[in-house]
């Protein structure tokens, strides 16, 4: 995700850019351009949650998420490669540009 698609731009950053893009929202009226979470006049849809009493929210990821992680095997995900999406021939989106074979650094050991 980080080799330069066939634009030259990294993958990673154009999504954040759409991302950011689609969830801060559009000032124009121009058909195409609006995003998608621009919010009707009475304003959009939400929605809230209660954290439990005891939650404490200064854990960081390798005392909450880091013993969750667990290991890609290769040769559990060795068929899974990923294809170009293409059509009539062509790449559907010149964005994208074509996938790079998996490499076994791709996965790690499994016990």
């Amino acid at each position: 995700m980080n080799q330069p698609d066939t634009t030259g731009q990294g993958p990673l950053d154009v999504v954040c850019h759409d991302w950011a893009t689609f969830a801060s929202g559009t000032t124009t009226t121009t058909p195409g351009e609006l995003s998608l979470v621009d919010c009707p006049s009475k304003g959009c849809l939400g929605f809230a949650f209660t954290l439990p009493a005891g939650f404490n929210g200064n854990k960081t990821y390798q005392q909450v998420g880091a013993p969750l992680c667990q290991c890609f095997a290769e040769s559990a995900w060795s068929d899974n490669t990923l294809l170009p999406r293409e059509s009539s021939g062509r790449l559907a989106d010149p964005l994208c540009g074509t996938p790079r074979p998996l490499m076994s650094s791709d996965f790690c050991t499994v016990p």
